[in-house]
């Protein structure tokens, strides 16, 4: 099965952006838009 979260990091990769840094929110809370979520290495090819 794959997480929904993986899936995410995937996409963001592929995207060139990411997935593991982490952005600020409107109230200053860090946020990684990953999830932490980790890359497919399957799908990176």
């Amino acid at each position: 099965p794959v997480q929904v979260a993986d899936l995410a990091a995937t996409l963001y990769r592929k995207l060139g952006i990411d997935p593991d840094k982490e952005y600020m929110s409107n109230i200053g809370r860090p946020v990684k838009i990953g999830n932490n979520g980790k890359p497919l290495e399957f799908l990176m090819v």
